[in-house]
């Protein structure tokens, strides 16, 4: 690239117009400056299960597929919160990303101590998507939203798949008697949610579809819009409120620094498209596409407030 940068300094030279030399020169330089960014055009997605977080990503990286003529190369990595997912992005030496959430940048340094190096590492390229936290019974359930189940003092099972699922359940439930039941993905636990033989599952909203078949009942969401099925509990669960469910695209801070912005500042106007905009508000998520600072700042927050709550596990 350097020789060629050379080779056409010199031709420059060969103008006598110095109008038409400066235009020259202003390109030839812009040229130069996207040499910069050293983004591969083929590059490891990492996903944690088959839920919003997989749903959202692969839309957003088709888009960016399309728009970039890029390749990249989906791998799921179920289980552990999303564990496994970051910890094999970050094995990776060469560019690449994972779909993280709550569990991923945050509570699961809590539920997995050891891989505090690890989770250091980690640096947000975008806040892609803020959505609501809910909860689902079977259709047949006699309960029609949170504060009615309570009131019964009835014992329940819940599922979760990532512990921000499961701390924010404690924040709304307290003390209530609570068996927790741990999945891979929302899907698995569908058989038993029906049958009525699991309870509750605390979820981002995958399961919507399943409440308009009829399978399934919302007692209600935090943080979500009123088009939701299921009543809005927000303001009657402050405390759990407190914590958005959100999803983000993640990298390793080792990563050049300006191949991260130049991913971010390509990634927001994906995120703003009607594509992605339709894609989520079927799961009532709201599009965002924060700037890598304010990505960082926003996680950096929730985990300082993550911090001083007790038995998050």
């Amino acid at each position: 690239m350097m020789k060629n940068f050379i080779h056409l300094l010199l031709i420059s030279t060969q103008f006598n117009n110095k109008t038409t030399m400066k235009l020259f020169i202003t390109l030839i330089l812009y040229l130069f400056s996207l040499s910069a960014y050293s983004l591969p055009d083929e590059f490891n997605v990492y996903v944690p299960n088959s839920g919003v977080k997989n749903t959202t990503c692969r839309a957003l990286f088709d888009l960016y597929a399309n728009r970039y003529n890029a390749s990249p190369v989906y791998v799921t990595k179920e289980g552990a919160g999303g564990m496994l997912a970051m910890l094999a992005m970050l094995e990776n030496k060469k560019f690449s990303v994972s779909c993280s959430g709550p569990s991923e940048t945050v509570f699961n340094t809590k539920l997995y101590p050891g891989h505090e190096k690890e989770h250091k590492e980690l640096s947000t390229i975008t806040i892609i998507t803020t959505g609501p936290t809910a909860f689902y019974t079977s259709y047949n359930s006699k309960f029609n939203d949170i504060k009615d189940l309570m009131k019964s003092g009835k014992p329940i099972t819940v599922g979760h798949h990532t512990v921000a699922n499961k701390m924010i359940t404690q924040l709304v439930f307290g003390d209530y008697p609570i068996t927790w039941v741990p999945f891979m993905s929302p899907g698995a636990s569908l058989p038993s949610l029906i049958d009525g033989s699991l309870d509750l599952y605390v979820d981002t909203g995958s399961l919507e579809t399943m409440v308009s078949y009829g399978k399934l009942k919302s007692l209600g969401h935090l943080n979500g819009p009123n088009t939701l099925n299921g009543p809005n509990i927000t303001k009657d669960f402050a405390a759990a409120a407190a914590f958005p469910s959100f999803i983000s695209v993640t990298t390793s801070v080792n990563n050049n620094q300006e191949d991260i912005e130049e991913m971010n500042r390509r990634l927001i106007p994906l995120i703003n498209t009607r594509e992605m905009i339709n894609t989520l508000s079927l799961i009532g998520w709201s599009p965002l596409g924060l700037s890598v600072k304010a990505s960082n700042d926003v996680i950096n927050h929730i985990r300082i407030e993550a911090d001083r709550l007790e038995n998050v596990k």
